[in-house]
């Protein structure tokens, strides 16, 4: 998008967020909604024309009266330029102005149909005209393409960038496997864990979530105004339409739903979106890590851009976190007003989705976004191992998990709320603690594990940590190599 042009814009999507949201406009800009559309009017419109069960019982109604035309390989050539030729720009002045003496549509599908029939003319395909959009309602047409556009857009976009973060925070895993800092329950200082662990538990976690999204299998309807194929079974009541549309439908590579009205109940799309809510919901938990580093001084962010526009002491901002946070509950919310259009409808049909449907790309782009702004954070800070060092020194109180299991084992009675008494809202350096393990006289070789160096009451968490990043990158070698998506953001 020009960079002038994104100032003018309206929506922080296409404004402020354009340069990480561009690519989503092959996808769900009204001009890719129209592509779609005429994918799956062209493809239809092949498979009526080449059908011979269907061109029989037409023929056999008729008496030989009526003729289906014939497509030759050179047609269906035709038919694929039709595709490729089709401007959105033809179709909108149908609907919104009128063409060649037809006034304003006002109904985008019909306009699409006319604009098609244009360029069948145009190409000496006239006879082809009145089997476009042949037995359709526009849901036949419109579920297909959203559903194409959703699936596309997440192979070739969101898979990609989700990707790319999960192998920076895989890399972050094991570079900080082994760095100990101090851990935090409700806040307050808890047993040591490690940066590489923390990190861990964010990549398992969105590793399982994309996995999620890419199995999910999203599901269309094609029968008709009401969902019956009543016209096909009155007119042409031997040939079996609802076998054919599954099989039509299936050529995409998409589940059929027969039990349907005018539209589905969008079932499969809304399981989409709430497996990347719950992704997003994993990155605002990331959000909060990088942003509580920060607050404790365990994060250092490079000082390369501005932190301030008064303060010129401060290094940048931790801002983009910040915005992560406020974009998630952005979509929480508007993806539970979408829900609502999406399932709700009256009788056969209502148009109430329809806004539902054109704010799918929205969504996306809030997904988007979160992946773009975390990983140019984590690209930014850097664990400050002299701080958390630091830190440990001062709290070596938390052994006291270790120092009353220990005394447990030896029969101490009371041992829990003996090192509770001791320790409890205190702040113990090194040396006042190995006071307080030599005051309680236990075995010489039990009081020397217990005077270990914090930073070596890590547990497994290093362990984990290398674990989930070598468990993370199988499982993006499988993504990859099943999508074939190519190069991500930070290939």
């Amino acid at each position: 998008m020009n960079p002038e042009e994104s100032l003018y814009n309206i929506s922080i999507f296409d404004g402020r967020q354009s340069r990480l949201t561009a690519p989503l406009r092959d996808y769900f800009s009204e001009a890719a909604l129209y592509k779609y559309r005429v994918r799956v009017e062209l493809k239809w419109l092949k498979y009526l024309l080449m059908e011979t069960d269907f061109r029989t019982h037409v023929e056999n109604l008729a008496k030989k009266e009526i003729c289906l035309p014939n497509l030759s390989k050179e047609d269906a050539d035709k038919l694929d330029e039709v595709e490729a030729e089709f401007s959105p720009v033809d179709a909108y002045v149908y609907e919104h102005v009128g063409k060649n003496g037809k006034k304003p549509t006002d109904h985008d599908v019909k306009a699409m149909e006319l604009a098609i029939v244009d360029i069948l003319k145009s190409k000496g395909l006239d006879r082809l005209s009145e089997y476009v959009h042949f037995g359709l309602t526009s849901e036949d047409v419109g579920n297909v393409a959203y559903n194409l556009m959703l699936r596309e857009a997440i192979e070739n976009v969101w898979l990609p960038q989700a990707i790319g973060l999960a192998r920076q925070l895989s890399a972050l895993s094991k570079q900080y496997a082994k760095t100990t800092v101090l851990g935090k329950t409700h806040g307050i200082s808890a047993s040591p864990t490690t940066a590489g662990k923390q990190y861990a538990v964010i990549l398992s976690d969105l590793v399982d979530h994309i996995k999620a999204v890419r199995d999910i299998r999203l599901s269309s309807k094609f029968g008709g105004p009401v969902g019956n194929h009543n016209t096909f079974k009155l007119i042409l009541p031997k040939f079996d339409i609802r076998k054919y549309s599954e099989k039509f439908i299936n050529s995409f590579d998409l589940d059929y739903v027969e039990a349907a009205n005018q539209t589905t109940l969008h079932s499969s799309v809304i399981a989409l979106f709430n497996r990347i809510e719950q992704y997003n919901l994993t990155l605002y938990n990331l959000s909060n890590q990088i942003r509580d580093g920060v607050l404790l001084d365990r994060l250092s962010i490079k000082n390369d851009a501005v932190g301030s526009s008064v303060m010129a002491h401060k290094p940048p901002n931790p801002w983009r976190p910040e915005a992560v946070e406020s974009f998630v509950i952005r979509y929480v919310n508007q993806l539970s007003a979408a829900k609502l259009a999406l399932k709700g409808q009256m009788l056969e049909n209502s148009i109430g989705y329809h806004s539902a449907e054109r704010s799918y790309g929205e969504l996306m782009a809030i997904s988007l976004i979160c992946i773009n702004h975390l990983s140019k954070q984590l690209a930014s800070v850097s664990i400050n191992e002299k701080n958390c060092d630091k830190e440990l020194e001062n709290h070596y109180e938390v052994f006291s998990e270790a120092l009353n299991m220990a005394m447990r084992l030896y029969g101490r009675e009371d041992a829990y709320f003996d090192v509770m008494k001791r320790t409890q809202g205190k702040y113990l350096t090194r040396e006042q603690y190995f006071d307080l393990v030599r005051q309680l006289k236990l075995p010489l070789e039990t009081e020397k594990i217990l005077t270990s160096d914090l930073k070596d009451f890590i547990g497994d968490a290093d362990v984990i940590a290398l674990n989930a990043a070598q468990k993370a990158e199988q499982a993006i070698d499988e993504i990859k190599s099943k999508y074939k998506t190519g190069k991500t953001h930070n290939d």
